[in-house]
């Protein structure tokens, strides 16, 4: 009687040792040899490939701290800081649904929210800037990080008394400019320029503003990086229907053109236009025209001729290029 009995105890254990993550035999073939996936938190036999078990738990103890020096020590990521930091929450004047000792209550919180949430004209300033960044985000579908790297910038310019005697709108424009160069998001600064109203000469003096105030608080010697032609290659393929041979192609004429100087002080959008268009020449893709390049890079088909026209003096035959980049 003890033999079956065994063997059942056996079997719950390793039914046991399955769900826990500690069975070290695959129960489809047999095999000893268990492999671990930690991204995906499998279990998996080396042999058949039969997942033993997932979503382990993760043993590790850094969790626990009992001081601020282990805390530090065992600090995991921190989330990135929200474009939502310091904005009031605005409570819904609708009472639908509550009683009456709910509904005192809420109009308490209202009258407390109302009295509390905006103290000064920096918080006031602060809230409406919010409204103007989340608009044109949503406008230009910008990513979260550029969002709240526009926002951490607002929010400086605002400490430093930058808000005075110049439009909310246009400083927001203008963080915003910052942001896309600081994270080298490929969105021409026109495009972003072209949602406000303001005038041109004050957004572009807000812009340059703020570049040195994003410098000087980044520390001594740290530059806002340059934007290069090379960012607005995928933009300008994307939207012109360019084939990816000859987006590698153009790829590699702009990076021998910058190594040769060629590109400094140009237009990155022409330049990139003109690499594409010199690129699909090559190629022999004649369903793609100037003025198809010009209209997806937002520049004029003068200054992609005059671009185009200035690689080809200035660059060897591109079959060098192909052989200085692929030998």
């Amino acid at each position: 009687m003890q033999a079956p009995y065994d063997a059942r105890l056996g079997e719950l254990e390793e039914e046991r040792g399955l769900q826990h993550g500690t069975a070290h035999r695959c129960p489809e073939c047999g095999g000893e040899e268990i492999g671990t996936d930690a991204e995906v938190g499998e279990r998996f036999c080396m042999g058949c490939g039969y997942v033993i078990d997932y979503c382990n738990i993760d043993p590790d103890s850094r969790a626990s701290a009992f001081n601020r020096e282990e805390w530090e020590e065992k600090e995991r990521a921190t989330p990135l800081p929200s474009v939502y930091a310091g904005a009031r929450t605005l409570i819904d004047w609708s009472n639908s649904g509550l009683g009456a000792d709910a509904a005192r209550e809420a109009n308490m919180l209202r009258r407390l929210s109302r009295r509390s949430g905006v103290r000064g004209s920096r918080e006031k300033n602060l809230s409406k800037a919010v409204d103007v960044l989340r608009r044109l985000s949503d406008k230009l579908s910008m990513p979260d990080i550029i969002v709240n790297e526009a926002d951490r910038v607002y929010r400086m310019a605002l400490k430093k008394g930058m808000n005075r005697r110049r439009s909310m709108e246009g400083l927001v424009v203008a963080s915003l400019c910052v942001a896309t160069k600081v994270h080298k998001h490929p969105m021409p600064l026109s495009e972003i320029r072209a949602l406000s109203t303001e005038n041109k000469h004050a957004l572009n003096t807000n812009y340059r503003r703020l570049i040195r105030l994003y410098e000087s608080a980044e520390g001594a010697g740290e530059k806002t990086p340059v934007r290069s032609a090379e960012e607005y290659l995928g933009k300008i393929t994307c939207a012109s229907g360019v084939s990816s041979e000859s987006e590698m192609l153009a790829k590699e004429i702009l990076m021998y053109a910058s190594r040769k100087k060629i590109t400094n002080g140009k237009n990155p959008l022409g330049m990139a236009a003109a690499a594409v268009y010199m690129a699909c020449q090559f190629n022999k893709e004649t369903g793609i025209t100037q003025g198809e390049l010009a209209e997806a890079a937002k520049v004029s088909e003068v200054t992609l001729i005059n671009r185009y026209k200035e690689l080809e003096e200035k660059l060897p035959p591109i079959e060098d290029i192909l052989k200085a980049y692929n030998p």
